[in-house]
């Protein structure tokens, strides 16, 4: 095995204790020690913020990010011409960024988004939009997401206001799908 393995198995090795033993705020912490710009009860789940250019991002308040990866640089030009692009990452308020999505360097995300799982954001976001694809592209307005997420019959619609995944919750869950589902 080579050195570069072995750092590689490393630090893969790192990132993997760091998911299952921190809680998101234990997260947040690290990323603001590290010097990202993170605002109040924003809640990062097993997401990589850029470790090489932290101080470059600026996440706002109320934000949720699930696993997706903010860059703050771009290392496509090092094996060309030995240079390294870097630009600021900037997300506004109350801003969800799903699972496996992807920030580029230099990209603003407004306040009040919802960036679809797997998203590529290639460009600016407005704000009160939901994007979503590679790259990510206008699918609506929040408002109209919000109309439509109301009349969905096939979605449970539940209240988390700080309790998602305590055994009350848990329980309210399971028996509005069992009787929506099941008809029991």
């Amino acid at each position: 095995m080579t050195a570069w393995e072995r750092l590689m198995r490393r630090v893969a090795s790192t990132l993997r204790y760091y998911a299952e033993h921190e809680t998101p705020e234990q997260r947040s912490d690290r990323y603001r020690a590290l010097g990202v710009t993170i605002g109040p009860r924003t809640v990062i789940y097993d997401s990589l913020l850029d470790p090489v250019h932290p101080g470059l991002l600026t996440i706002g308040a109320d934000c949720t990010i699930t696993g997706a990866e903010l860059l703050c640089h771009d290392d496509s030009l090092i094996p060309h011409r030995q240079r390294q692009r870097a630009a600021p990452v900037t997300i506004g308020d109350r801003v969800f960024i799903g699972r496996r999505a992807v920030v580029l360097p230099g990209r603003t995300i407004g306040s009040d988004v919802i960036v679809g799982a797997g998203s590529i954001v290639t460009k600016d976001i407005e704000a009160r939009s939901v994007v979503a694809g590679n790259p990510a592209r206008t699918l609506m307005s929040l408002d109209d997401f919000l109309k439509r997420s109301y009349t969905d019959p096939s979605v449970i619609d539940l209240e988390v206001a700080g309790t998602l995944g305590t055994v009350p919750v848990l329980e309210q869950l399971r028996t509005m799908a069992q009787a929506r589902w099941f008809k029991t």
